[in-house]
């Protein structure tokens, strides 16, 4: 099977996925599209790659092998 990586965001009715991709949500350019002011999403970048540097190598490539991104509708 394929796995990703989720991009959830938080609102009144709870978490909700956002965004579904591969490698290209680990970068803080992605989390800009995303609405995340430049901070938040250096920060965002630097805590997933501390996260992701536990994981076994095949993991990390089985959520880079996502293909292309899919964005999910808001409400």
């Amino acid at each position: 099977g394929e796995a990703g990586r989720a991009f959830l965001r938080r609102g009144a009715e709870g978490w909700r996925v956002v965004a579904l991709s591969g490698e290209s949500l680990r970068l803080a350019a992605s989390f800009r599209v995303l609405g995340l002011s430049p901070r938040q999403a250096a920060e965002l970048e630097a805590a997933l790659v501390r996260a992701e540097a536990g994981a076994e190598p095949a993991s990390r490539a089985a959520w880079d092998s996502f293909r292309g991104t899919l964005l999910l509708a808001g409400d």
